[in-house]
């Protein structure tokens, strides 16, 4: 099943055709998943969506008639049983008008092999505030083919660690759980955020701070995580390759998924 909208009401498929956001994320956008009709942190992402939206078509954005338009199609989905796939974005037309695309499919979660992750040959600016998710996914894709991995990570000009082409960053050094801040270049993740509670109420510790890439490559494991695939293990950085022995990422990925079911629940 697969469920599309746009609004204004009156633009036409031809329009969606011109959200590059959609097919490329070169405009502001967001993806949750939606489980027996309940959106996972649904909240979270619209204060994101939102603020980026304010601030990339500054005095385009009308919250409330857009959010009253998501709102009302989530309600149309509510009684969906299973998982789906959810993206907004936004997008101005070739006339100008701002305009909004809501996208709801069936999602299926398989299973993933730990994952093989490269350093990116590109060097990230911070050139949008943390809250703003914006991507160059073409890029990104042909980096990853030629460089036959599943995902890169990025550095900014001063050698910091910042994130990987589609997720943010956490690794385990002893007992202690590390992640960069959110500093230029870091989004603002809806899981990050949610994994880092997580992780502190289920008695973990959690550092956030500036760290560089020896970091990663010492660390005893390393996850990636995003709002669709949760948490993901990382096999090998490069030439490393990281032992399961000792691994927490199985209880960790318990812990948030009772943490996610138990604010469905509220």
């Amino acid at each position: 099943m697969t469920e599309s909208w746009l609004f204004p009401s009156h633009l036409s498929g031809d329009q969606l055709l011109q959200n590059r956001g959609l097919f490329w994320g070169e405009n502001p956008f967001t993806c949750f998943l939606l489980k027996d009709g309940q959106p996972r942190f649904f909240e979270d992402h619209w204060q994101r969506i939102s603020s980026s939206a304010s601030y990339c078509f500054e005095g385009k954005f009308k919250a409330d008639q857009f959010r009253q338009f998501i709102l009302s199609k989530l309600n149309a989905v509510a009684g969906l049983n299973g998982l789906y796939y959810c993206r907004i974005t936004f997008f101005e037309t070739f006339e100008g008008e701002l305009a909004c695309h809501f996208l709801v499919k069936e999602f299926e979660q398989a299973e993933t092999a730990r994952l093989r992750v490269e350093l990116s040959q590109k060097i990230k600016y911070g050139d949008y505030p943390n809250f703003v998710k914006l991507g160059r996914h073409s890029e990104f894709l042909h980096e990853c083919k030629a460089r036959e991995c599943d995902d890169i990570i990025y550095l900014d000009p001063s050698g910091l660690l910042l994130e990987s082409g589609r997720a943010n960053i956490f690794w385990k050094s002893g007992k202690t759980v590390f992640t960069p801040s959110l500093i230029p270049g870091v989004l603002e993740g809806v899981t990050r955020k949610h994994l880092i509670k997580c992780l502190i109420q289920n008695k973990i510790e959690v550092v956030e701070g500036s760290f560089e890439l020896s970091a990663l490559q010492a660390a005893d494991e390393v996850w990636l995580t995003n709002s669709l695939k949760g948490l993901h293990q990382v096999g090998q950085f490069g030439e490393h390759v990281y032992l399961e022995q000792d691994s927490i990422f199985n209880n960790v990925q318990r812990y948030f998924e009772d943490y996610c079911e138990g604010l469905l629940e509220r």
